[in-house]
């Protein structure tokens, strides 16, 4: 009898004991990412991005910065402009042929720059802030140094980048923009006529107008009217 006072007891706890474990959650089992979640993150990243250079581009079509436009016409009122640290947007316009002109070697991130010069070709070897490219003769504009934003926005343009953009947006008519050197976080396009190269070590990522993205992979251009790849020459 004392046994059985004993025993009874011992298997209510224990069967108290089995259902308690029983009723806790079981730790979740590791297992490989959900796809559809990186997916989503990087759709919601070229939303943003397209976003974000629909209303960039806006402004700098307008020119509706706070800043007032330092107007040169040549090499010389370029050297004038850059050695006036108040200067903070310089417009390169001409009339007549003028040559090349050239932002020297330099910190230049601080200042932003317009070319509008269908007479002359533009060679950037500084690093500057936001740049307009609106008409450059046959031989286009190079930049050299790094640039926070460039906006490619003329006609019949040849333009080339070796020092890396924070953001390229490109929406001139017959643009062709080579891509030699730097990285390109965001390179965004909507016009059909528009060749951009790809001659990086790095795949490049093209957001679309329609709100989708491609890939550029290295050594390759893209042509927009016909949404197909080549080989960049």
């Amino acid at each position: 009898m004392k046994l059985l006072k004993i025993v009874l007891p011992v298997c209510c706890v224990l069967t108290v004991t089995m259902a308690l474990s029983a009723c806790r959650k079981k730790p979740p089992v590791p297992g490989p990412p959900d796809p559809s979640a990186e997916e989503y993150s990087v759709a919601n990243k070229i939303a943003s991005d397209l976003s974000a250079a629909l209303g960039e581009m806006k402004i700098l079509s307008e020119e509706s910065g706070a800043a007032v436009p330092r107007r040169v016409t040549n090499q010389n009122g370029m050297q004038v402009a850059l050695a006036d640290a108040n200067n903070r947007l310089i417009r390169l316009e001409d009339k007549e042929a003028t040559g090349t002109v050239t932002v020297p070697e330099g910190d230049y991130s601080n200042r932003d720059f317009i070319f509008d010069a269908p007479n002359a070709d533009v060679t950037v070897d500084a690093s500057v802030g936001k740049v307009t490219i609106r008409q450059a003769n046959e031989n286009g504009c190079t930049l050299n140094g790094h640039a926070e934003t460039v906006f490619v926005c003329g006609g019949d343009l040849n333009v080339t980048l070796r020092g890396g953009a924070d953001k390229l947006y490109v929406s001139g008519r017959n643009a062709n923009v080579v891509l030699e050197e730097g990285d390109y976080p965001v390179v965004y396009c909507d016009n059909v006529t528009d060749v951009i190269s790809n001659k990086t070590k790095n795949d490049l990522l093209l957001i679309l107008p329609n709100g989708t993205g491609t890939e550029i992979p290295a050594g390759k251009m893209y042509v927009m009217e016909t949404g197909k790849l080549k080989g960049a020459h």
